[in-house]
């Protein structure tokens, strides 16, 4: 609770600092609800697949998922060098 509250003051902080704009609530309830939902879905989608197919045959997927969308992405726009580099910096 205490790392949460430093967080989000430390963020409070440096939003004044660099004259940030005030979102308006309705932008503010959009992006939690979006945030809210991906985490939410993604980590039932998660405890879904352990209950199925078992604790360390979900994990070897999911820690494959990342790297293969990696190469699959940087394969799939390989007839842009630029696009081709950036996604293999990142």
């Amino acid at each position: 609770m205490l790392k949460g509250a430093i967080g989000a003051g430390a963020t409070v902080l440096l939003a004044f600092a660099f004259c940030e704009t005030v979102l308006r609530l309705v932008s503010a309830l959009g992006l939690l609800l979006a945030g809210g939902t991906g985490f939410g879905l993604s980590l039932r989608f998660y405890l879904l697949a352990q209950r199925s197919f078992g604790a360390a045959r979900t994990d070897s997927v999911f820690s494959f998922a990342p790297l293969s969308a990696r190469y699959w992405l940087s394969y799939s726009v390989s007839a842009s060098a630029a696009g081709g580099c950036w996604l293999a910096l990142f």
